[in-house]
């Protein structure tokens, strides 16, 4: 005869709901919204568990508070505890839910009210980006969206994410059939896009955002062999394009400093400096030192420059590793004293890659898809107005300049320089790039003389197993 349960006393205050606390958690007053310090203290849990809280305080940092993808995973130090393989799948689902949020924003909020509170929001977002496209299983997928939302303290609403998961099951195959990748990319980036590209360039752009991008290394001597050596393709001058997913810190050839992180297409401004062996070239905006590194490496006596002391830090640290030296000056490039160090360090050259929206880069940064709140493009192009143009008075006479942005904006890149030209007419020029100095994008190559590279210029190049590039834009300026 099965014994009866021992009777306990009820507290005080009246019988909490089941799952609703954790012992020895202070209780949350009924429909409170979760303090900072619980969602920013995920507690220990199995693995599994905690590689999706830790994934749902990475979106939260980005989605939410406006972090980038790198400082919201540098916000969170248990990620190094967790075993190679569950961190690994905290960046996948990470990097996931953001290529395809706008999607997945959409799916959800068909299902839910406005009133639905955004942590939990989140958390359907990440069970539906596992159920859509991380190929876990529907009954996985409900079970782990269910403990996510206990785990962040909102147990009266797993009855509703239980149901919304059920919901998309039932009708997965349909939803992946209707998804369309143009509902991750903002409309107001879509419309200007359109206007100056066309509708089958952002519907390009918008496919390669939903893939994960192959890792691009500028060799230090010889990038056939290392191309042979880590199984890549030698795409184009450096550049050679790797195919593995692991930490980098592992592969052949970092330790001994002979290659460094970049992509082709931000390789190429430099490239575009030409000849610059024994010349003394002003790297502005440099950090992280990818540019740097390529000009020292060309024999140039380099200047970096750069206004954020934490990133010249990294990039002091990325010279070291790649036994390469360079002057380094932490200022804004309008200060004073880098106008009286041009005065009295003959400048033959300047590379100006300037801060912009970045939104070139959303193949390997899409937080920017999410993070657009941040982004003033009118603010930023008066910025590279003023840059540029103070940068053309630092160089010698008849010396150059390139500018260069890592981004698909008109305001920032053709606008920019049409500003420059108009109002210092007579005094500076373009100097128009060659097919030859281009060499994979010179089918980007303006009227003008300059580059409009897009995402997808790299889809009809020969020899290249995974196309996909950042955007750009680059001039070549001279001071006349």
């Amino acid at each position: 005869m099965q014994k009866k349960p021992i009777l306990k006393l009820k507290p005080a205050a009246g019988k909490p709901s089941k799952g609703s606390q954790k012992p020895g958690r202070k209780p949350t007053r009924r429909g409170a919204k979760p303090t900072q310090q619980t969602l920013q203290e995920p507690a220990e849990l199995s693995a599994q568990a905690e590689s999706r809280l830790l994934g749902f305080h990475i979106l939260n940092a980005i989605v939410h508070h406006h972090k980038t993808l790198d400082a919201a995973f540098a916000g969170q130090k248990l990620l190094d505890k967790l075993e190679p393989r569950d961190r690994a799948f905290t960046r996948l689902l990470v990097s996931s839910c953001l290529r395809h949020f706008g999607q997945l924003d959409k799916v959800v909020s068909a299902h839910i009210s406005d009133k639905t509170p955004q942590p939990v929001r989140l958390c359907l977002i990440i069970g539906a980006c596992q159920l859509l496209f991380l190929n876990t299983s529907p009954h996985a997928a409900a079970n782990t969206t269910v403990q996510l939302v206990k785990q962040i303290d909102f147990p009266r609403q797993t009855g509703l994410a239980n149901a919304v998961m059920r919901n998309l099951s039932r009708t997965q195959q349909n939803l992946v059939e209707q998804l369309d990748p143009m509902d991750n990319i903002p409309a107001s980036w879509q419309k200007n896009w359109e206007k100056h590209y066309g509708r089958s360039a952002v519907e390009k752009i918008a496919q390669l955002l939903v893939k994960r991008p192959a890792l691009d290394l500028t060799a230090r001597h010889n990038p056939s062999q290392l191309a042979t050596t880590l199984k890549g393709d030698h795409i184009s001058h450096q550049t050679v394009r790797c195919y593995s997913s692991g930490d980098i810190t592992t592969m052949h050839g970092y330790a001994e400093g002979e290659w460094w992180v970049q992509d082709v297409a931000a390789a190429l401004p430099a490239q575009l400096l030409g000849a610059v062996a024994g010349q003394h070239v002003l790297d502005i905006c440099a950090a992280p030192g990818g540019k740097t590194a390529q000009l020292v490496a060309a024999g140039a006596k380099v200047t970096a420059i750069d206004k954020d002391a934490d990133r010249m830090t990294r990039l002091a640290d990325n010279l070291k590793r790649l036994d390469m030296s360079a002057e380094m000056i932490c200022a804004d490039m309008r200060d004073p004293k880098i106008t009286q160090y041009a005065e009295q360090n003959r400048v033959d050259a300047i590379l100006l890659d300037a801060p912009c929206s970045a939104t070139g880069t959303l193949r390997r940064r899409p937080d920017i898809l999410v993070r657009k709140q941040d982004l003033s493009i009118k603010e930023l192009a008066e910025l590279q107005k003023e840059m540029l143009t103070h940068a053309l008075t630092l160089v010698k006479e008849n010396g150059v300049v390139i500018y260069a942005t890592c981004s698909l904006q008109p305001e920032e890149g053709e606008q920019v320089i049409e500003h420059v030209l108009e109002t210092h007419q007579g005094s500076v020029r373009i100097d128009a790039f060659s097919d030859e100095e281009l060499g994979v994008f010179a089918s980007c190559k303006s009227p003008q003389g300059w580059a409009r590279i897009l995402p997808f210029a790299l889809a009809e190049a020969k020899n290249i197993t995974d196309p996909g590039n950042d955007g750009f834009f680059v001039a070549r300026l001279r001071n006349v």
